[in-house]
């Protein structure tokens, strides 16, 4: 007859406590590791170098653009084989600009190009592609003219 106050003895177990508890720290511990070595790859470069300044200066930019808006036509860019053109509306034709033209690439600021704003005779301005790259721009006109600032921004892709 069975004593009935004896515990039945348990089957050998595989996977015990400390080994478990182990190799959960150690697996965790390389997914940290590993997360903290990619975050540390990644470029986080902000779109302007003094962010906060520029947005100071936000409401004067859509006055800017708001101006851009009432010319004849849009800027306008034009892709050739081995340029860009920019054209200019036409009553910015023979007049007097000043101002910069930042061809902006969002995923790479070392490959941003900045020109001033000095179209020709026929109010075009054109850019040679061998400094660019294929993808994304953003083309970031501010001048004035005749005493009135403007802007435009507009996406444009390169294909080479």
């Amino acid at each position: 007859m069975k004593n009935p106050h004896l515990k039945p003895a348990k089957p050998y177990s595989i996977c015990k406590w400390g080994p478990g508890l182990a190799l959960t720290i150690i697996v965790a511990a390389s997914m940290m590791i590993f997360l903290v070595y990619k975050s540390t790859q990644v470029t986080y470069d902000m779109a302007e170098k003094d962010y906060y300044a520029e947005e100071l200066k936000f409401d004067g930019k859509m006055k800017a653009s708001a101006n851009a808006e009432h010319l004849s036509s849009p800027i306008t860019i034009n892709e050739t084989e081995d340029f860009l053109v920019v054209q200019f509306p036409a009553e910015c034709i023979g007049q007097q600009l000043s101002g910069t033209l930042v061809l902006y690439r969002p995923s790479a600021e070392n490959h941003d190009v900045h020109l001033p704003l000095t179209p020709d005779a026929a109010g075009k301005i054109i850019i040679t592609k061998k400094n660019l790259l294929k993808g994304l721009y953003e083309l970031k006109a501010n001048w004035e003219m005749n005493g009135k600032s403007y802007n435009v921004e507009k996406n444009f892709f390169v294909q080479l």
